[in-house]
């Protein structure tokens, strides 16, 4: 079995996805044709010298098995102890709250519950907005029901509460070590948004912070446009960050050892200063996998290393419920798989560069080749999963993301420039990055 990571991680992923949105009973059929399939290709002398075979309907089994279990004997009983009742929580905050058509939603996980010691996650909804801060404690009354809406069930969140009156807030004694994180997300996004635009600003927090701050009106443009990814933060990003490193800082530290460690601090910085999105931990996954890799002279393989991150994204059953996720996997595995071979038939007919009599030229075909073949891999494959979750697909993206993709790594230099601090003493220099940043912005 050449890829066994891939195809262990990436059915796991498949099986989980049609388990979260079909019927039950699809359940029993996958159940049952997974069993027969397992039997049959041990049986059957042929397809048993396969190992591909009895491994891929033993992952089926085993993913179908997995789902059934947690569903049953884990979220379930969660649901069934609290659905519908009103309770007395007492809780830490975890994230910054998130506001949404004037109502704050906060992200907690519970010390107590009416008096008895339980730890689970909530998303509470208040009517007005709570003045906390990351590892503060909360004490309210709340109605408790059972959440259905797939992104909550992806981050373990099982149960809504809802209170209307007011929230008891505790400051910590102690903080963790992510509260200094939000500060400093909180510290950039105010910097952002006093020196550049407003639609300008609120792109830049997307790429720079994970945020979601568009109006109605300009993030319809993105979703028209098939930008939406863009302002997502995942692999693009990260793979921007440390281009960017290995461009400039990184050329100085000789030692291949010293760049891989100073490459894992930085990306672990943004996935804590983003908020650990599920695309860039994914994303994250592949890059540390590349890294060992190159550090232990072994050859890379970036549809296991894709593979490798479902299985760890999987360990949590519920993870497909955020469509997100399944856009990353999607879009990535039309890249590993179809964007090489569609490149070389581009340019194919393309001498190499150094044999080229313009250079120039050649490596912007070359370039342009490039982005259209990871542009149209990735759209053709995440092309299902829109259909099937947004009911459109978006006619211009081939063209939007050609034209758009290669200003997002300007944007987030000088997005990301204009909001140091270390800027503030020097206005002209504050100045220069914030009308340059401001010039991309619009232009995107």
């Amino acid at each position: 079995m050449r890829r066994p990571l891939a195809l262990i991680g990436l059915t796991t992923m498949l099986v989980l996805t049609v388990c979260f949105y079909a019927d039950s009973v699809w359940l029993n059929w996958l159940l049952g044709l997974s069993l027969a399939g397992l039997v049959v290709s041990s049986a059957v002398k042929g397809l048993r010298k396969k190992p591909e075979f009895p491994a891929f309907f033993a992952v089926v089994l085993i993913s179908v098995i997995g789902f059934t279990v947690f569903t049953e004997f884990y979220v379930k009983p969660i649901q069934t102890e609290f659905d519908g009742k009103n309770a007395e929580v007492t809780a830490v905050l975890l994230d910054e709250p998130e506001n949404y058509k004037g109502k704050s939603f906060y992200t907690v996980k519970t010390k107590e519950v009416n008096g008895e010691s339980k730890s689970i996650r909530l998303m509470l909804r208040t009517q007005y907005e709570v003045r906390c801060e990351v590892g503060d404690t909360l004490k309210f009354t709340a109605e408790l029901e059972s959440s259905d809406y797939g992104k909550n069930l992806a981050d373990k969140i099982y149960i809504n509460a809802y209170t209307y009156e007011n929230v008891e807030v505790t400051p910590a004694e102690h903080r963790p070590v992510y509260f200094y994180f939000v500060k400093l997300r909180q510290n950039i996004r105010g910097a952002l948004y006093s020196e550049l635009d407003k639609d300008t600003a609120d792109l830049a927090s997307a790429v720079l912070l994970g945020d979601n701050n568009f109006s109605e009106e300009i993030y319809d443009v993105l979703r028209r446009a098939g930008l939406t990814h863009m302002v997502v933060v995942s692999g693009l990003h990260l793979s921007i960050i440390t281009m960017l490193y290995s461009k400039s800082i990184g050329r100085l530290a000789k030692n291949k050892y010293i760049n891989a460690l100073i490459t894992v601090l930085i990306v672990l910085f943004f996935l804590c200063l983003t908020g650990f999105g599920k695309s860039s931990i994914r994303a994250a996954i592949m890059l540390f996998v590349l890294i060992a890799s190159k550090l232990f002279k072994r050859e890379g393989d970036s549809l296991n290393s894709l593979g490798f991150a479902a299985i760890l994204l999987c360990i949590n059953p519920y993870i497909v419920g955020d469509v997100g996720v399944l856009l990353s996997f999607s879009a990535t595995f039309g890249i590993v798989v179809f964007g090489k071979p569609l490149y070389e038939f581009l340019t194919k007919k393309l001498k190499p560069t150094y044999e080229s009599d313009h250079k120039c030229i050649n490596k912007s075909l070359r370039f342009i080749a490039s982005l259209f073949a990871t542009t149209f891999t990735a759209i053709m494959c995440t092309l299902p999963v829109n259909v099937l979750f947004f009911g459109r697909v978006s006619l211009v993206q081939i063209f939007a993301n050609l034209i758009v993709i290669p200003l997002v790594q300007w944007f987030m230099l000088f997005s990301a420039l204009c909001a140091v601090p270390s800027y503030i003493s020097v206005p002209f220099l504050k100045d220069l990055f914030s009308h340059i940043a401001d010039f991309i912005g619009k232009a995107m």
